[in-house]
């Protein structure tokens, strides 16, 4: 077992992620897209906080929060799965691709009160985010209070922190809902485009296999051993000044890829499309305010004086 960095080092680490999280608390709903990108970042590159990420979505499969979260936006009552359905709706929020965050501030979960969208961001942040980042600063101060600089195992802590913060509050476990065909086909088809990257997201496709596993189709989803074989060298009699010959370890730049160029605009795509729709029925509405003004208007107006 590898004891991978310092209790104090994963403590710092999650201390930031919460400040991340705190900074949507602080912000309207025109920055909410910028700061989101910022917390999905982070916790996808800083490996202390990746690690906890990993266990969420082990307890909670992609396409089992997406079958869920259509039906019902709040988090469960389950505190583990709660965490877990709060990671996903900050990453397919931030991406704009499954959900889209304009028509989830449109849910009914957040239209009590009324407000724009602004009002609904501040609803949704008390929603999900806050209990959250709430969850995140316990297991801070549950590391605080061992051996600061003790090497550990960064998964293995991270479930005793879990375990110790939520102690009791589990109910028994419940079978989970199978996802949808349509919705594992999506994400075979999301793990053929990640696969076929040159460099593809490990963490990704692991995500990826475990989504499909209930389907039996884990085995279709490529590992990151499978990346695309680089370009042969050039045979030994080309001239090197003609085409000089890489070091064994020299690394190619392969260029851009087209398939994931694609699927990136693809995605770009589908956001806007999704965004001219909601603007479009916005103007919908008030175009049909407008004539009901009209038709009363020139009721009035033919009203004998």
């Amino acid at each position: 077992m590898a004891h991978d960095i310092s209790r104090n080092e994963l403590v710092s680490s999650l201390q930031t992620f919460s400040g991340y999280l705190e900074d949507l608390d602080r912000i309207g709903f025109d920055a909410a897209a910028t700061k989101l990108r910022l917390v999905v970042n982070y916790a996808r590159h800083e490996r202390a906080v990746h690690a906890l990420w990993e266990i969420l979505v082990a307890e909670l499969p992609t396409a089992t929060f997406l079958e869920g979260v259509r039906e019902e936006l709040r988090p469960p009552s389950d505190p583990m799965l709660a965490l877990a359905h709060v990671h996903h709706l900050l990453v397919q929020v931030k991406g704009g691709f499954k959900l889209n965050l304009r028509e989830v501030l449109t849910r009914s979960e957040l239209s009590e009160g009324g407000g724009g969208l602004d009002a609904r961001w501040t609803r949704f942040v008390t929603l999900a985010v806050t209990p959250y980042r709430e969850r995140i600063d316990q297991i801070v101060e549950w590391l605080r209070a061992r051996d600061p600089q003790a090497r550990i195992e960064t998964h293995e802590e991270l479930t005793l922190a879990l375990a110790a913060v939520l102690g009791g509050e589990r109910p028994p476990s419940a079978p989970r809902p199978v996802p949808s065909d349509a919705d594992a086909q999506l994400d075979l088809r999301l793990a053929e485009l990640e696969g076929r990257k040159h460099h593809p997201d490990p963490a990704r496709l692991a995500e990826l296999r475990r989504d499909l596993e209930p389907h039996g189709l884990a085995d279709r989803v490529p590992r990151p051993e499978q990346a695309p074989e680089q370009a042969p060298e050039q045979a030994p009699e080309q001239a090197p000044e003609q085409a000089p010959k890489l070091g064994a370890d020299a690394e190619v730049d392969p260029g851009p890829d087209p398939a994931a160029e694609l699927a990136s605009a693809w995605v770009e795509i589908e956001s806007a499309r999704a965004a001219l729709a909601a603007q479009r029925a916005s103007l919908e509405a008030e175009m049909r305010d407008f004539e009901a003004k009209k038709r009363d208007f020139e009721a009035l107006s033919s009203e004998p004086a």
